[in-house]
């Protein structure tokens, strides 16, 4: 993605310096410069009062009162009063609230930037993404604690760079993932996706315009990356087919990541579905060792919708099994999560620890020739 560089003109440089480090930490291509204020305004008045020393920069972050009567075009004013906030596109006015957090302030940026410029994200998308599902016929099975094991044990102990997404209807993100104020949401990112496919814009066209997607994760405490969960219902589930593809490709077209892991849940709708087809594998989590009618009839229906006529697409898991025999099945120990303050925490310690990482060697492994 190419850099973007942002001057932050302050006359209280710790501020400063804590705004630029937060900015760095949601989005590593920025340029800062911290610049003391009344300096600023000494070299701008050293160039004359033109716009060629400030347009050395593609946003100036003002954080001072006195830019309240001379901001514009890339001299963004940063006021600590709400009501004085503005996005005036027309006339090129634009304020934003300095007291917002780190993940907000970025996302104002990069919708000023785009209004600035014109551009957008431009992505190298990598030569391969490894995209997984996890699925379950029931709900209750762990399904969800076993997706994050498993983005947990790439990203930590195999070196991937790793999303997840969660198409269960009332999504337990936000059970894993701590809350970011400010951050955008799953649903804020399909609505300016879409909308650009629906202007005849697609990921893989024009340079890959896509929404930039720092402003709308979130972290868990190994960098493991999700969408912040939309209020309410979960969007996802409802998708088309193609609109899912378009979603899958715009992660897949960012450049970012190297495992895209799904969490499908129990759901089967047209966006699963999708999603299957263009999983390179699909793990089926369950509690019984013995495969029952019901899951059966569940598996030949995700098998018959999603096959793409290799043997081995189709992984089955017994989880919280306590006690395992030397059928074909694989097994995953009861799984351990804490919670701490608010947010769960899955442990890959012990016996599960070591049973996810026999699955991920399984799910990773490159099919037979």
């Amino acid at each position: 993605m190419e850099t973007i560089s942002v001057a932050i003109v302050s006359s209280d440089m710790e501020y400063a310096k804590a705004l630029g480090a937060g900015m760095i930490n949601v989005y590593r291509d920025f340029a800062i410069r911290i610049a003391d204020s009344r300096d600023f305004v000494k070299e701008w008045v050293e160039y004359k009062g033109k716009e060629v020393y400030y347009k050395k920069y593609d946003v100036v972050l003002w954080a001072d009162r006195e830019a309240g009567s001379v901001y514009g075009d890339n001299i963004v004013w940063m006021t600590d009063k709400i009501s004085e906030t503005r996005k005036d596109r027309r006339n090129r006015k634009f304020a934003i609230y300095k007291y917002s957090s780190a993940q907000a302030t970025v996302a104002a940026v990069f919708d000023i930037y785009m209004m600035l410029t014109g551009r957008r994200a431009v992505n190298i998308r990598k030569d391969s993404i490894g995209i997984y599902g996890f699925s379950s016929w029931q709900g209750g099975c762990g399904c969800t604690t076993a997706a994050l094991a498993f983005a947990q044990e790439m990203q930590r102990f195999r070196g991937k760079k790793v999303m997840y997404i969660s198409l269960e209807t009332i999504e337990s993100t936000g059970l894993y993932f701590p809350e970011v104020e400010g951050c955008r949401t799953t649903a804020e990112y399909l609505y300016r996706l879409l909308k650009e496919k629906d202007n005849g814009i697609l990921p893989a066209e024009k340079g890959n315009e896509i929404p930039f997607l720092d402003s709308y994760i979130v972290r868990d405490l190994y960098g493991v990356e999700a969408f912040a969960p939309a209020r309410g219902m979960n969007p996802l589930p409802g998708l088309k087919e193609k609109d899912m593809q378009c979603l899958i490709a715009s992660i897949a077209d960012s450049g970012r990541y190297d495992v895209l892991t799904i969490d499908l849940g129990t759901c089967v709708t047209e966006a699963a579905l999708a999603a299957g087809r263009l999983a390179e594998k699909i793990i089926c989590v369950t509690e019984e060792k013995d495969v029952t009618a019901r899951e059966g009839q569940y598996m030949n229906h995700v098998m018959c919708m999603t096959h793409d006529g290799s043997n081995d697409k189709m992984i089955r898991v017994v989880n919280k099994c306590n006690e395992k025999d030397e059928k074909e099945n694989l097994y995953i120990s009861r799984n351990l999560s804490i919670v701490k303050g608010e947010i769960k925490e899955v442990l890959l310690d012990g016996e599960f620890g070591n049973d996810i990482r026999k699955l991920a060697d399984v799910i990773t492994k490159p099919a037979a020739m």
